[in-house]
């Protein structure tokens, strides 16, 4: 943590928690008003801007969803070949019976 400077030192001087009702700010109002009046204005116009967006995100959502799926099946895939090799060698060692896999004699 680094010490107020002076350049900092104004900052903790200016903050006053304020108490008691809020202040009525007309630009933030008017603001408000005129985005609401243009959204209800514009409502036709920007239908099919509305309807593309949604289907842009269904589609992006459901690419998604097909790689996701890939990708479970390849780990699945994986997981099934490291069971069916660690059975195999369990197998082998069964066989062998002293837990070492059982090697080729060599030849004479």
């Amino acid at each position: 943590m680094r010490a107020l400077g002076v350049k900092d030192a104004h900052v903790g001087a200016a903050y006053q928690p304020r108490s008691g009702l809020v202040r009525f700010h007309v630009p933030s109002y008017l603001l408000g008003f005129a985005t609401g009046a243009f959204v209800v204005g514009a409502r036709e116009t920007l239908r099919p801007v509305a309807v593309e967006l949604g289907a842009l995100g269904l589609q992006i959502g459901r690419a998604g969803r097909a790689l996701f799926e890939r990708q479970k099946e390849y780990l699945e895939d994986v997981r099934a070949d490291v069971e069916e090799r660690f059975r195999a060698r369990l197998k082998r060692v069964k066989k062998n019976g002293n837990g070492v896999a059982a090697t080729a004699a060599p030849a004479s």
